[in-house]
């Protein structure tokens, strides 16, 4: 655990939870799903998945660190308790998109 970015900011390192891998999750997908009518193989050598209808909030990329605060009840991630607020607060609308979003979560963040 390092404490080296802004105060009351931590970076830290997770465990893996089991001796699971990528294989073994697209192995469950791949039994679940396979009952479903026009179904494609997430095992075949030429799948991807379809993002056309998927939006990916992450803290970060890959190659980064994503950042935890600390609050009242402890150590919280940074999106997580930014997403909350903004989908609490009174700039959020049913009618908001994901580019709005992704706007309001880079304004909280920044205030």
């Amino acid at each position: 655990m390092s404490r080296n970015l802004e105060t009351g900011t931590r970076q830290r390192s997770i465990c893996s939870s089991g001796h699971t891998n990528a294989d073994d999750m697209l192995r469950a997908a791949d039994e679940r799903l396979k009952s479903f009518p026009y179904y494609r193989s997430v095992l075949s050598k030429d799948w991807k998945p379809d993002m056309g209808s998927h939006v990916i909030l992450a803290a970060c990329r890959d190659y980064q660190s994503a950042m935890e605060i600390l609050g009242t009840k402890g150590y919280r991630g940074v999106l997580t308790k930014t997403l909350v607020s903004v989908l609490r607060s009174d700039a959020w609308k049913k009618e908001t998109t994901y580019v709005e979003l992704t706007g309001l979560l880079n304004q909280s963040y920044s205030q």
